[in-house]
């Protein structure tokens, strides 16, 4: 059983911890979500949908939403710096995945 000190440790108050533990974060990785700039909320969304905290981040900088990033995620784009490549060349995720699977790995690489 989770402990309030351990709340405490990584300075979560009570009130907060609360919210965290209703969705379903330990103090460890509550803070993890806390340091990648989500809420309890969301970082369930982003969690449930297989994102850590570190490859959310990297998703939300580039602009992408969970719904687009998941998008993305699931054409074969691990990283949004690539998708975002793909993206800002007017490609859908369907299209930028189908030409990274024949060997294009950027749109920079097309003929």
């Amino acid at each position: 059983m989770i402990t309030e000190e351990q709340w405490d440790d990584v300075g979560i108050d009570p009130e907060s911890a609360e919210d965290w533990i209703e969705a379903g974060f330990d103090p460890t990785e509550s803070l993890a979500w806390i340091q990648a700039g989500f809420d309890p909320t969301e970082s369930a969304a982003w969690n449930a949908a297989g994102f850590d905290p570190d490859a959310a981040e990297g998703w939300c900088s580039y602009g992408f939403d969970l719904a687009s990033s998941k998008d993305w995620n699931a054409a074969g784009f691990d990283l949004a710096g690539d998708a975002e490549a793909w993206r800002t060349a007017g490609f859908t995720p369907a299209e930028a995945g189908t030409l990274t699977t024949i060997g294009y790995d950027h749109p920079e690489d097309l003929p």
